[in-house]
């Protein structure tokens, strides 16, 4: 089009502005939903300004490459400035902006404090990308690079999330922030996390007063486990199966979660089986009604629930004789983390059928204590081979750790292949933890393990991704021939008018 632009006429750029105009005239008249005052004072002013440059351009002598260069510059412009007008907000931008000042002081006291290689999260996020949004090393992604076996074991883990690109983390179990390096929890929504748990660190001097609490049985990125962590069984179904495996084979200590007990089952305008363990059920709705089931606590801990069924809309959990109650959307199921109750204390939990498809489905239903001396022990076993890093960056992480045995280094970051690890010097082969996904269903290729033998060791991890090396070499091919064709160009045309002359 530059190459020919100076063949086109006055009259045709004049002709087909006012053309344009008369468009939009008429467009005003049958108005849309999607368009305003803006957007047709915007596309007139877009109109005017491209007829006075083109004009512009054809009453002047630029150069072809001056004249290419106005152009990309008016369409460049033309798409950010259009693409904002039309784009429309369903949702207040001050929800997500009115946290950055104080949630950022929490992440600075974060920053200062921290002494290792940890994770923070918040308890309730408001997007699935917070900790990018926060500037936080946080586990919760949603991202087109997220690798899929990884989002499909976060989400057997009992994780919010769709299996493929994203999870999203909200209050977990202490097995879970033990394994996968949570230490900090910042508290936004006056959470009432548990002193077993967790210690409050930090209060921020605004109105806010946003709380940082620590996680009393954090573990680093980086620990030793036994060779018996191969036996993990993540396959989806029950996420507290899935987490007592991990713990189990990690630290060879079984049962810190504890099944509550089930009272009775009561209906509603529906037909449910009657729910006495944790398990699988059979539900049928007509689109409203309720299933209301009570369980009794058989420990002094926190109670973690997990409802999964296309019929149930919402669950409320009822305590303190019903005085206090808490909601829990489960359009996409997670653990949902009930708060300390003492033993014996009875809870209803109400799933609400109203507004749900009706017909034949399925619930799945599971409600746990913690035993609070099983998971003192399996921290005590797993903190002993805690990773000390010295040092660390975005692509490489150094330290050193001490095996009480031959297994292997655990590590809660996902596998990829591009990982190269030396173990003293000597590169060691990277192995994968945890069945995939799809193909892979029946492979391990969820998180990245490292064999080692017993004894002190120096580790360094370096990630480089496959194919940057590659990637460099055709850009640098791809700007070299650009020069030597411009420089090739540059000589013809000087040797043309040599011989003019």
């Amino acid at each position: 089009g530059v190459q020919h632009i100076g063949k086109v006429k006055y009259k045709d750029i004049v002709y087909s502005t006012l053309a344009i105009i008369v468009l939009i005239a008429i467009m005003q008249k049958f108005a849309t939903n999607k368009m305003s005052e803006m957007t047709i004072y915007f596309s007139l002013g877009a109109c005017i300004i491209w007829c006075i440059a083109l004009l512009a351009i054809q009453n002047s002598k630029l150069s072809k490459s001056i004249i290419g260069l106005i152009m990309m510059c008016l369409i460049f412009s033309e798409s950010i400035i259009s693409g904002c007008v039309s784009y429309k907000f369903t949702q207040p931008q001050t929800p997500y902006t009115e946290n950055i000042p104080n949630i950022t002081k929490a992440v600075e006291y974060i920053d200062e404090n921290k002494d290792g290689l940890y994770r923070t999260e918040q308890t309730k996020l408001l997007t699935r990308n917070d900790p990018c949004i926060y500037g936080y090393d946080g586990m919760s992604t949603f991202s087109s690079m997220a690798y899929e076996n990884f989002s499909q074991c976060q989400y057997s883990l009992g994780m919010f999330g769709n299996r493929i690109n994203s999870f999203t983390y909200n209050t977990q179990t202490p097995v879970y922030n033990m394994m996968y390096g949570i230490k900090y929890l910042i508290d936004n929504d006056k959470a009432e996390l548990s002193d077993n748990y967790y210690k409050l660190v930090y209060t921020t001097e605004d109105q806010k007063q946003t709380q940082v609490y620590e996680n009393k049985y954090a573990l680093p990125l980086c620990f030793t486990v036994p060779e018996s962590i191969k036996d993990w069984d993540n396959t989806e179904g029950n996420p507290f199966d899935v987490q007592e495996s991990l713990i189990d084979n990690a630290s060879g200590v079984s049962d810190v979660f504890v099944p509550v007990k089930y009272l009775n089952t009561q209906t509603e305008s529906c037909v449910c089986e009657d729910i006495t363990e944790n398990g699988l059920y059979y539900i049928s709705s007509t689109g409203t009604g309720s299933v209301t089931v009570t369980i009794e606590t058989v420990k002094d801990s926190n109670i973690y629930v997990y409802a999964d069924s296309k019929a149930v809309s919402n669950v409320t959990y009822y305590f303190n004789g019903g005085e206090e109650s808490v909601n829990q959307s489960t359009s996409t199921p997670y653990i949902y983390d009930l708060g300390y109750h003492d033993k014996g204390e009875s809870i209803r939990v109400s799933l609400d059928l109203a507004g749900s498809d009706s017909g034949d489905s399925t619930l799945k239903f599971y409600a746990y204590n913690i035993d609070n001396d099983v998971l003192n022990s399996a921290y005590e076993m797993l903190e002993l081979g805690a990773m000390n890093v010295t040092n660390h960056t975005d692509t490489k992480i150094e330290g050193t750790i001490n095996a009480g045995y031959n297994g292997y280094i655990y590590t809660s970051i996902p596998y990829d292949e591009a990982w190269k690890v030396y173990v003293d010097g000597n590169e060691t082969e990277v192995q994968a933890l945890g069945k995939g996904r799809g193909e892979d269903s029946n492979t391990d290729a969820c998180q990245l393990i490292i064999p080692t033998t017993q004894g002190e060791h120096e580790i360094t991890m370096k990630y480089r991704p496959g194919g940057i090396m590659l990637g460099c070499i055709i850009s640098a091919a791809g700007i070299l021939l650009l020069i030597l064709s411009y420089l090739l160009k540059k000589w013809v045309n000087t040797h043309n008018d040599g011989n003019a002359k």
